[in-house]
C-alpha cells in the first residue's frame, strides 16, 4: 500500500480518501450546495446571485505539510509560503456593497437550516463532531511519525539538512523557525527541506507509512468505513440535488 505523491502540487492521496467525508470534494460540494442556497434567499431580498460566478474546484487545501515542505518547485517559488489564492472555492462579497453584507448574515444562517433539512444534516463536515474518518486520519499519522520506519525517515531528513549547517527543530525534525523570519533564508531553507525531503526518501516513506496504517484501520473497522461510504454517497447526491436546483 502507497501514497500517490503530487510532487509538483505537493498533494497526496491517501487510502481513505475515496470513502471520507472529510475530503476536499465534499467540502467543495458543501460549500456550493450552501451559497445556492444563500442565494435563494438574497435574490428574494433583491440582491444577486453570486453562486454561478465562482470556481467550485475541490479545494486541495494546498501543499500537503503534514511531514514538512517537500513541493521543491513550490518552494522554490514561494519559500515557506502557500501559493496566492489557492485552488479552494473564493466567494468575494466585499465589492457587492455594505447592504448586501448587512443582510447577508441572515440568509446563511437560513441556508444552513435549509441545508440541514435537505441533507443528513449530521454528516455535513463543517457541523458534525469528529467521525470515523476524523479518527483514522489522525490515528495514521500519529502512528506513521512513532513508528520505527516513521523515525528514521524523520531522522535522514534531519541529517540531510545538518549536514548544509541548516539547524534543526528537535521537537519537529523541520528547520528552525528563526530561518523564516528573513527574507534572505526563506526561500533557501524552504527549499532544502523539500530538497531533503524528496531526495532522502523521507515524505514518500511516511505517507505510504499512513497509508498502510489507514488501510489497516479501516479493515478494522469494515463495517463503519462501509457505512461511511454510504453516508458519503448519500451526501454528495443530496447536496448535487440543491446545486441543481432539484
Amino acid at each position: 500500500m502507497t501514497a500517490v505523491l503530487d510532487f509538483e502540487a505537493g498533494t497526496a492521496r491517501l487510502p481513505l480518501d475515496a470513502v471520507a467525508l472529510e475530503s476536499p470534494e465534499v467540502y467543495a460540494r458543501d460549500f456550493h450546495a450552501l451559497w445556492v442556497l444563500i442565494d435563494e434567499c438574497m435574490v428574494t431580498n433583491g440582491f444577486p446571485a453570486v453562486s454561478s460566478t465562482v470556481d467550485w474546484s475541490a479545494d486541495t487545501g494546498g501543499e500537503d505539510r503534514r511531514f514538512g515542505q517537500w513541493s521543491v518547485s513550490l518552494a522554490s517559488t514561494y519559500g515557506p509560503d502557500l501559493p496566492p489564492g489557492g485552488k479552494s472555492p473564493l466567494v468575494d462579497t466585499l465589492e457587492l456593497g455594505s447592504d448586501y453584507n448587512a443582510e447577508l448574515p441572515s440568509c446563511m444562517d437560513a441556508a444552513k437550516q435549509e441545508r440541514a433539512q435537505r441533507t443528513s444534516g449530521e454528516q455535513v463536515p463543517m457541523d458534525r463532531p469528529p467521525g470515523i474518518d476524523r479518527q483514522i486520519i489522525s490515528a495514521s499519522y500519529e502512528a506513521a511519525l512513532s513508528s520505527e520506519a516513521g523515525k528514521n525517515a524523520v531522522a535522514r531528513r534531519v541529517e540531510c539538512l545538518e549536514t548544509q549547517g541548516i539547524v534543526v527543530n528537535p521537537d519537529s525534525g523541520a528547520p528552525s523557525s528563526d530561518y523564516y523570519s528573513d527574507d534572505r533564508t526563506a526561500i533557501t531553507t524552504a527549499v532544502a527541506e523539500a530538497e531533503c525531503n524528496v531526495e532522502t526518501g523521507a515524505v514518500q516513506e511516511l505517507f505510504d507509512l499512513m497509508a498502510r496504517y489507514q488501510a489497516a484501520y479501516m479493515d478494522q473497522h469494515e463495517a463503519l468505513i462501509v457505512e461511511l461510504a454510504a453516508q458519503r454517497k448519500e451526501l454528495i447526491s443530496q447536496l448535487d440535488e440543491i446545486i441543481l436546483g432539484q
